[in-house]
């Protein structure tokens, strides 16, 4: 699944996508229930990507379609390599999930600029989310410096692996990573709501689906 959401990053923002659009909807709609059934979610993950695929080729259901997938999938695969004792890839596939909501945050936020540089290099993740904290906190947004240290915590610990620690120290290491993926995947449903600029993410059960994924640990 991790490679077609990534194709579907692909087809959304990629100009010039040659690959099977329909192919991609089915796989996608097939591996969405398959994830439903292993997190035991009842059905709520495809309740929720069920309209989402059905006007996915417009940007805002493509994107939310995306996030969404993105989210539970990476976070679900995060579990799953610490529950095989993979702490490293584990810590790598939940920061996937708090850069990625960083993104959307900036989207909502009216501050893309900052990611495109980010993404460039030409500022590092603490100038990155620091700038970001104040583009929410110019908008009143409360919030924005707790945001702020969640996501510094999952790039820290998730980028300065030390493979000489303990397998315990990078087991509690992981699972810091994947803690504070997850809360800053429900913070960033707050965060949105307060900016006005909410996509059409299912807020009523993302919570619910990220928990979901991170009790697995």
């Amino acid at each position: 699944m991790g490679k077609d959401i990534r194709e579907l990053h692909n087809f959304l923002w990629m100009p010039g996508w040659d690959g099977d659009s329909e192919q991609l909807r089915a796989d996608l709609w097939e591996e969405s229930q398959a994830l439903d059934d292993l997190l035991g979610a009842e059905g709520k993950l495809q309740r929720n990507v069920k309209p989402l695929l059905e006007r996915w080729k417009e940007m805002q259901e493509g994107a939310a379609l995306f996030e969404l997938l993105h989210h539970i999938y990476f976070l679900t695969a995060a579990t799953e390599h610490q529950r095989r004792g993979d702490h490293r890839r584990a810590a790598e596939n939940a920061l996937r999930v708090a850069e990625s909501v960083s993104i959307g945050i900036c989207g909502s936020a009216d501050c893309f600029p900052l990611v495109e540089a980010w993404e460039a290099g030409q500022i590092d993740f603490d100038t990155y989310t620091t700038r970001l904290a104040q583009a929410l906190d110019d908008k009143d947004v409360p919030g924005a410096a707790e945001f702020r240290f969640s996501l510094m915590a999952a790039e820290k610990l998730g980028n300065d692996w030390d493979e000489n620690a303990s397998p315990e120290s990078q087991s509690l290491c992981a699972r810091s990573v994947i803690g504070n993926a997850a809360w800053s995947a429900v913070a960033g449903v707050d965060l949105r709501k307060k900016l006005g600029r909410a996509p059409k993410v299912p807020y009523k059960d993302l919570p619910e689906l990220i928990l979901r994924a991170y009790d697995r640990l």
